[in-house]
């Protein structure tokens, strides 16, 4: 859905246009998987073992996010992509959360809604607001999903102490995300600056 999605928008934008969101999802992405923390494996893993960590996780790096967001506001001049960035970290906490209890089932209908409904918003704003539009749609469509994640946390005490026992696993999980995305989005954001828009929507 996501590659047929960017195809078309690739075509409907131009060159120029398509680097400039590239480089605006690059930027949005590379700061979300900051502010996550590692938290994406760390849930996954203890969750599975029925560590009722989700609460204490969710509190730091929601937190963690509104920070980032609103350092990245000051850099990108973007309140959407701020949006964006508090966005995609709450609905990775919520899939994560889904996958670590092993609700397959929803954790695929949460994952097939989301690219669904966050690219039939995309588009669509893209013909009212212009480019940001785009980023805003994304936005819009996780965040729905990943308040549902915030269900889990109803009942669940937080305990910051679950964090300072596993700090080793989650240090670990956190150098293992942000290697990961920066190999995929850095190049991306080198480019912008240095060569410009047009050459990046090629690349």
């Amino acid at each position: 859905i996501s590659g047929i999605f960017f195809l078309y928008i690739a075509s409907l934008l131009g060159d120029e246009d398509y680097g400039h969101v590239s480089y605006l999802f690059a930027s949005a992405n590379m700061i979300g998987t900051i502010a996550l923390l590692g938290s994406k494996d760390v849930l996954i893993v203890f969750r599975a073992k029925d560590v009722k960590i989700q609460s204490t996780i969710f509190l730091i790096v929601v937190l963690a996010s509104i920070i980032c967001a609103i350092g990245s506001y000051f850099f990108i001049e973007s309140t959407i992509v701020s949006i964006y960035i508090i966005g995609i970290v709450i609905f990775s906490l919520t899939i994560s959360e889904t996958l670590g209890v092993k609700n397959f089932k929803r954790y695929s209908l949460f994952v097939i809604l989301q690219r669904v409904l966050g690219i039939s918003l995309a588009v669509g704003f893209y013909f009212v607001i212009g480019l940001e539009g785009i980023i805003l749609g994304y936005a819009i469509g996780y965040i729905p999903f990943g308040i549902l994640g915030f269900v889990s946390c109803k009942n669940t005490p937080i305990n910051f102490q679950m964090i300072k026992t596993r700090k080793k696993f989650m240090i670990n999980s956190y150098a293992k995300s942000l290697m990961k995305t920066f190999v995929g989005q850095l190049d991306k954001i080198v480019i912008f600056p240095l060569i410009g828009a047009a050459l990046l929507g090629n690349y």
